[in-house]
């Protein structure tokens, strides 16, 4: 699963013959989710993998920005509050069925993602995000920390509301409120334990944590305990996952 939730499969197909004896054929199957960046993703895989390439990064989709002399101010509207970007997503939310949920909470994570929108549209619709009694805040934080490890449904939007709440909104406001702090510090911990069953999960919470562990006053062998397991199973399984971890626990030395 890629980070934007796009679920796919690497299928070893066929031996080659002839002039292709020396390698095989690979076929990269996307199984779930849209993703504007899936090509690439599966390009890299093919040219990492199969040829020892190193892959293109990926290019921002960073919305362009006009300056004063460019425009007449005057006839532009006001730039859209972060509270009206939450409002669509609310609506969104309402409607009941999967496809719903998730278009939604891929929606709130462009939203608050700097290297998709303005840095300050980013900002705006995280701190909204963020703030006490946000109705879209309070959802989010329902999916993050009610896991349901056999409900595959459950687990993908549980991944998108952390992809769009923990780390596209840490990362644009820079903040994380003490009512979130009490609430996700014992799930992202459980996280971290659990990295075995979930890498994905794993690194989400490791790069959430990165944000406010420096000010954390709590049990700091607890912090190391989950750290170590995730950078354990990371360098067995998931070589960003140990890399995020390592970065977490230089944090809290």
């Amino acid at each position: 699963m890629t980070a934007d939730g796009v679920d796919f499969r690497i299928c070893l197909l066929y031996q080659g013959r002839s002039g292709f004896q020396h390698g095989i054929i690979v076929e990269v199957q996307r199984r779930f989710g849209t993703s504007l960046h899936f090509h690439s993703d599966a390009q890299a895989i093919l040219d990492d993998v199969m040829q020892g390439k190193t892959p293109a990064p990926v290019q921002k989709n960073v919305l362009p920005e006009v300056s004063d002399e460019d425009s007449d101010m005057d006839e532009c509207p006001p730039p859209p509050s972060g509270s009206s970007s939450l409002a669509m997503v609310e609506r969104m939310l309402a409607f009941p069925g999967f496809d719903a949920q998730y278009l939604g909470l891929q929606t709130l994570s462009a939203l608050v993602d700097p290297d998709k929108m303005s840095p300050q549209t980013a900002r705006r619709t995280a701190q909204a995000l963020l703030k006490a009694q946000s109705a879209v805040g309070e959802e989010i934080l329902g999916y993050i920390t009610t896991r349901k490890t056999n409900n595959e449904s459950h687990n993908r939007l549980r991944i998108m509301a952390l992809v769009g709440i923990l780390v596209n909104s840490t990362k644009a406001s820079g903040i994380i409120p003490d009512f979130f702090r009490l609430a996700l510090r014992p799930v992202l911990l459980d996280d971290l334990m659990d990295a075995k069953a979930n890498p994905l999960a794993a690194l989400l919470a490791a790069k959430c944590m990165e944000y406010f562990i420096c000010g954390d006053h709590d049990d700091t062998i607890e912090l190391n305990d989950g750290f170590e397991t995730s950078r354990k199973v990371g360098e067995e399984l998931f070589l960003a996952l140990k890399e995020q971890a390592e970065r977490c626990m230089r944090c809290i030395q």
